[in-house]
């Protein structure tokens, strides 16, 4: 009852000490024997229960009041393993340490995040101080830690390793590393254990992994250093088709992937064309149906769809920006596929396919600066019906000026 008014009082906890934590006991009693009777007899419960039942309930309500629960007696359940165990697995109980000290330091203490000895190793180190390591959270005296990191052992911006996870010994050569950047630290004892130093790996240049020799072409090992030459692992320099699961094979450095995006999702020269107009090449998605079928032909070349049906520049185009047709009125819920246009209405270069309007908007928006024509005068030509490319009056102006300043220079 104290503990529950001291919690549901306290307003601030800067300005209050705490000598000692709770008893863990205190929240884990359960409903109290007494008052949990006194209610259902209120409640009608018991009103049918004849005079001897009620004599022994009253009786071993009784004994559960008096029989209290013992630390020693609670199992408490460890935060990597998740077993219920007993405090032996915990701690020994050393009779130079006082058992309730020990009991606190290892059980109460940590609270939810208490390991049992078996996951995490205590070593008896008698009386020396010792302290858990960040990384393989082994209990180690002074003489495992260097000097700086025992002594920022305490803060919290700081984990404290020991000297074997932050100098670990390299598999290949068996060097110690040392003066590591805490950045290039293991960050799992497994790391630790296989750990390859940075002699005997390189960083990959698209990647940016550090990778042993093994994961390096015999040349791209050997010109490592040049100060010319880029280091790609194999998975970079030899990445694996998507739809087909090939394996690249020499490719030359200008067609290596760009980015690790583009290596993720790497399609081989056999499930890709190159555009005739932009010559870049893409994965089937990038072609129209009948372009991708024809690919092979002589006679024919292969547009993608940017360059054999370009996207309008217009903003206010009310062109469907699925299939890019004038007429589709579908709009939004559009699925057709995109088809080409005519060979001749083809864009005759990637400028003038960067630079196209639609077969509506090429009407009403003046071929020189791009503005758009006046909505009254919109409204004349479509009841005329009248279809001719027109340019604005600033620009007819600014073409005749050009044209009477180059016959009187």
């Amino acid at each position: 009852m104290r503990g529950y008014i001291a919690l549901s009082r306290v307003t601030a906890a800067d300005n209050m000490l705490v000598a000692r934590t709770f008893n863990p006991l205190l929240f884990r009693l359960g409903p109290q024997p007494f008052p949990s009777l006194l209610f259902k007899a209120l409640h009608g419960h018991m009103d049918d229960m004849p005079e001897i039942a009620f004599i022994q309930l009253c009786k071993k309500t009784e004994a559960e009041y008096k029989a209290k629960p013992l630390l020693k007696d609670i199992l408490w359940k460890c935060a990597s393993c998740q077993k219920q165990l007993p405090w032996t697995d915990y701690f020994t109980g050393n009779k130079e340490k006082d058992w309730s000290v020990e009991f606190e330091d290892q059980i109460c203490r940590p609270g939810a995040l208490r390991e049992c000895r078996k996951c995490k190793p205590r070593q008896d180190n008698g009386n020396q101080q010792t302290h858990s390591c960040a990384l393989c959270k082994q209990d180690l005296p002074r003489d495992a830690y260097s000097g700086s990191m025992w002594l920022n052992r305490n803060r919290t911006t700081q984990q404290g390793r020991c000297k074997k996870c932050c100098e670990p010994k390299c598999i290949q050569c068996g060097d110690v590393a040392e003066d590591l950047n805490p950045q290039q630290f293991p960050s799992t004892v497994k790391d630790r254990d296989a750990w390859i130093c940075l002699k005997c790996r390189q960083s990959c240049f698209l990647c940016e992994r550090f990778l042993p020799k093994a994961a390096y072409a015999e040349q791209m090992w050997k010109n490592r250093i040049n100060a010319g030459q880029n280091a790609w692992c194999n998975d970079c320099c030899k990445p694996k088709c998507t739809q087909c699961g090939d394996i690249a094979q020499d490719l030359n450095p200008q067609q290596f992937p760009s980015t690790v995006e583009q290596r993720d999702t790497w399609l081989c020269f056999k499930c890709r064309q190159c555009c005739f107009l932009c010559e870049r090449h893409l994965p089937k998605a990038a072609y129209s149906k009948d372009m991708w079928n024809n690919r092979n032909k002589s006679s024919q070349n292969t547009w993608c769809n940017d360059c054999c049906r370009p996207k309008c520049i217009r903003e206010e185009c009310k062109t469907c920006k699925v299939c890019r047709k004038e007429d589709c009125a579908r709009r939004k819920k559009c699925t057709a596929p995109i088809e080409a246009l005519h060979p001749k209405q083809f864009p005759s270069s990637t400028q003038q396919r960067d630079q196209w309007l639609c077969f509506h908007c090429r009407y009403i928006v003046c071929q020189q600066c791009k503005k758009d024509m006046p909505r009254a005068q919109q409204r004349r030509c479509g009841k005329t019906g009248t279809k001719s490319l027109w340019t604005c009056a600033d620009c007819l102006n600014l073409e005749e000026s050009r044209v009477v300043k180059a016959k009187y220079t």
